[in-house]
């Protein structure tokens, strides 16, 4: 299991080998972390996510990149009122 939720809902938990099977740089962890702690979907635009995790528009957009080709996530895309948006899905394992 890549992660596991605490039922508080507060916190997760990461296994030890976490950091031995996934080369993530400080810019991956980050975006992870936070994908984490929303849900295992998250609607959230790449311009929000960078607000909130105080990083650039291109930067997370390379996590993303990274994290999907490592499948810690899936991204979905998709319309919504003729709105493109994408979905971000975490991989459990």
């Amino acid at each position: 299991m890549l992660y596991q939720k605490i039922p508080s809902g507060r916190f997760w938990i990461m296994p030890n080998d976490f950091f031995e099977k996934y080369k993530l740089n400080s810019r991956d962890f980050m975006v992870y972390c936070f994908l984490v702690s929303k849900k295992e979907k998250s609607y959230w635009s790449i311009k929000r996510m960078a607000e909130q995790c105080n990083m650039s528009y291109e930067s997370v957009r390379r996590a993303i990149k990274s994290l999907e080709d490592q499948c810690l996530i899936d991204v979905e895309h998709c319309s919504v009122n003729g709105k493109k948006i994408q979905i971000f899905i975490l991989c459990i394992g």
